[in-house]
């Protein structure tokens, strides 16, 4: 499987939208015209074995599926469109698990700056 990290965001942001679980299917992703169902599948298991979504119930033979805190903050971490790149840039070949660490890394450095920048104003 060739991870897509824009295909992740859209699964998690897919769930953010509802208040309660939901059945993930193709036609919620026509955005992504190669993806099929064994794709699909693929992410979603990826997303529940990082801890990102978890299965809520079954209704009638279909995973319902709520995200968690871990796929929120993802999220979060993806609001910042240049730390997004630059993470995708640096670890595109490399696993989710790296791509993942280094986008938090890349925020929690620019978390760091900000909070020292208004360190310094204050200290003025």
């Amino acid at each position: 499987m060739k991870r897509n990290n824009e295909l992740v965001l859209k699964i998690l942001t897919t769930l953010s939208r509802h208040d309660d679980p939901v059945q993930l299917s193709l036609c919620q992703f026509v955005g992504f015209p190669d993806l099929d169902q064994e794709g699909l599948d693929d992410h979603v298991a990826l997303l529940e074995e990082k801890g990102f979504i978890a299965i809520e119930s079954l209704q009638s033979g279909h995973s319902l599926y709520v995200m968690t805190w871990e796929g929120d903050d993802f999220i979060g971490y993806s609001q910042d469109v240049v730390l997004w790149r630059a993470a995708t840039q640096v670890a595109g070949h490399l696993s989710f698990d790296h791509f993942y660490a280094i986008l938090k890394d890349l925020i929690l450095w620019k978390a760091r700056n900000i909070a020292e920048e208004i360190s310094q104003k204050k200290s003025r």
